[in-house]
C-alpha cells in the first residue's frame, strides 16, 4: 500500500486545515493551533489508508477494538463503527472523554469509554486490535530517559 500523495488528497487536506484553523481552541484543549494543523492534515489520509488496509485483511474477525487516546474518536466514529462490533476507548483527557461519552449515547457499539492513562488503564478483555496514533502525550519523563 502506497502512502503516497495525491492531488485530491492535497486539496482536501488543505481545506481540512482551513475548516481546522476556524474552530475554537475549545475543541481540542489539549491540542495547540499548529497540532490541530498537523492533525488535519494527516487524519483524513489516515483514516482512509487504515480503512483500506481492515478491509484487506482475511483471517480477521472484528469483534472488538480498543483506541487508545482517542482525542475526539475520529478513527472509531469513521473506521471502527462501520466494521467492529464493540469498540472500548480511553484517553487521558477529561474533555475527551466528555466527548467521547456523548457519541457513545448515540452508538451502541461503544462499550467503555474511560478517562485513563496508559499505566493505569484495566484491561477488562481481549481485543482484536489495539490502535494508537498521537499517543506520545501519554509519555513521562522516565520513558525518554
Amino acid at each position: 500500500m502506497a502512502f503516497e500523495v495525491r492531488q485530491e488528497d492535497k486539496r482536501n487536506r488543505e481545506q481540512a486545515i482551513k475548516d481546522q484553523s476556524s474552530k475554537q481552541t475549545k475543541v481540542l484543549p489539549y491540542a495547540n493551533l499548529e497540532e490541530r494543523k498537523r492533525m488535519a492534515l494527516v487524519n483524513p489520509i489516515a483514516n482512509k489508508h487504515l480503512s483500506q488496509f481492515l478491509d484487506e485483511l482475511t483471517n480477521f474477525d472484528p469483534v472488538n477494538v480498543l483506541e487508545v487516546a482517542m482525542g475526539e474518536a475520529q478513527v472509531s466514529r469513521e473506521v471502527f463503527l462501520p466494521r467492529f462490533s464493540e469498540i472500548d476507548m480511553f484517553d487521558h483527557d477529561a474533555h475527551a472523554v466528555n466527548m467521547a461519552k456523548a457519541l457513545q449515547q448515540k452508538h451502541p457499539k461503544i462499550k467503555r469509554v474511560e478517562q485513563s492513562s496508559m499505566e493505569t488503564y484495566e484491561f477488562k478483555t481481549e481485543y482484536n486490535l489495539i490502535f494508537m496514533r498521537y499517543a506520545s502525550g501519554y509519555l513521562n519523563d522516565f520513558d525518554f530517559k
